[in-house]
C-alpha cells in the first residue's frame, strides 16, 4: 500500500486477478495553487501509441476553486 501521492501501474486485471506495483519515479503532479489541479492531481490514464510515444489524459482536484 503506498502512501498519498503514490502512482500505481497495473500488471495484470482480470475478472478474478488483480496485481499492481507502485512506479518508483511518480509521474503525478503536484498542485498548482489554482486552475484544473489547484489541490493536486487526481487521476492518470497513460496509453503507449509505440516505442516512443504516449498519450494520457489526466484530471485535477480543485473543489470548485477556477
Amino acid at each position: 500500500m503506498g502512501v498519498e501521492g503514490s502512482v500505481f501501474e497495473i500488471d495484470t486485471l482480470d475478472e478474478s486477478v488483480c496485481h499492481d506495483h507502485e512506479i518508483e519515479r511518480s509521474p503525478m503532479l503536484g498542485p498548482a495553487g489554482k486552475g484544473w489541479n489547484a489541490m493536486g492531481m487526481h487521476h492518470i490514464d497513460a496509453h503507449r501509441l509505440d516505442d516512443s510515444r504516449w498519450i494520457a489524459a489526466v484530471d485535477g482536484a480543485n473543489l470548485g476553486l477556477f
